[in-house]
């Protein structure tokens, strides 16, 4: 079954496998195949996998990011579709938790475990629990610079407008080059930004006074989570405080939309757990949401099905 629009979201359960971001990776230029599984009377849950050609070459590789749990049907259907587009290999990205037993299916399936394209953990934060147990359960200091950023006239609220995200997508640059991490330039985020804001997934939130915008974020809305997968910030006023107070207004957001989870999109290895072993500008944001009572989600991350012609 072909799936569509909003029939499509109702079967998958991660913002990568909506319509919409289906719609906007074909406009980057992947190739979009939505496929989805029914017992004959009920379509129980659907994927859509991007196939993107390699330059130069007349060689394809497939990404499932995100999609349902894999399964031998599921799995014979990858290699159908992948042998009929011409792919060397179609990567899938795992979003459940690490266990013993899909590592082995996997392999007993022919797949490879394979470097992530995103990182293989996340942090997540049970929004169940009431505002109190929340503030209780942060960090001391996490508190403090709450209050501290409230009581020096920090505001918050959520604004979609076209100049929120220019200011966004300013302090992103500027966020950027200042912790040396890798973001799309900004033709991407208008792009994805007027193919995605229709659907009422995405969000833009802000921390300012007055005129000035200290830190924002752009949060992603689906089903039962709320995820944080962009943040920004400037160095001006930091004394303000202002990315606490905005980490506290995504998690109020989120439980004022029937949010059960908070999911931060991603996470360093934790291994180690030092500053040393975390890439160039995450540690930082580590440090920062295991301040708000966040714990470690390890997840099962990628592996791939290779094609020998």
């Amino acid at each position: 079954m072909i799936l569509q629009g909003q029939v499509q979201d109702e079967t998958v359960n991660h913002p990568m496998q909506t319509f919409g971001w289906g719609e906007f990776r074909q406009s980057q230029g992947d190739q979009v195949i939505r496929i989805g599984f029914d017992d004959q009377e009920t379509l129980m849950e659907g994927f859509q996998l991007f196939i993107r050609p390699l330059c130069k070459t007349q060689c394809k590789i497939g990404y499932l990011p995100k999609g349902p749990l894999p399964d031998q049907y599921q799995l014979e259907l990858l290699r159908k579709i992948g042998r009929e587009n011409q792919c060397i290999v179609v990567k899938l990205e795992l979003d459940f938790p690490a266990t013993e037993n899909l590592h082995e299916f996997l392999l007993a399936q022919g797949c490879r475990p394979a470097r992530s394209v995103f990182s293989r953990n996340t942090f997540q934060i049970d929004l169940t629990l009431s505002e109190e147990e929340l503030l209780r359960r942060m960090h001391p200091k996490t508190r403090y610079n709450i209050r501290l950023a409230q009581g020096k006239g920090v505001k918050t609220t959520i604004d979609n407008s076209e100049a929120a995200l220019e200011n966004f997508l300013a302090l992103l640059e500027e966020t950027k080059n200042r912790q040396n991490f890798y973001a799309p330039d900004p033709h991407y985020y208008r792009q994805f930004w007027n193919i995605l804001k229709p659907s009422g997934m995405v969000h833009l939130i802000k921390a300012f006074r007055g005129d000035e915008v200290y830190a924002m974020a752009m949060v992603f809305v689906f089903k039962d989570k709320v995820y944080f997968p962009h943040g920004a910030s400037t160095r001006r006023h930091r004394e303000l405080m202002a990315s606490n107070l905005l980490m506290w207004e995504v998690i109020r957001f989120a439980k004022q939309n029937q949010c059960a989870i908070f999911d931060a999109w991603s996470a360093s290895n934790f291994e180690n757990h030092h500053e040393q072993s975390a890439p160039p500008g995450r540690w930082g944001a580590d440090r920062f949401l295991l301040g708000f009572g966040a714990r470690l989600v390890k997840l099962s991350g990628s592996y791939d099905l290779i094609f020998n012609y």
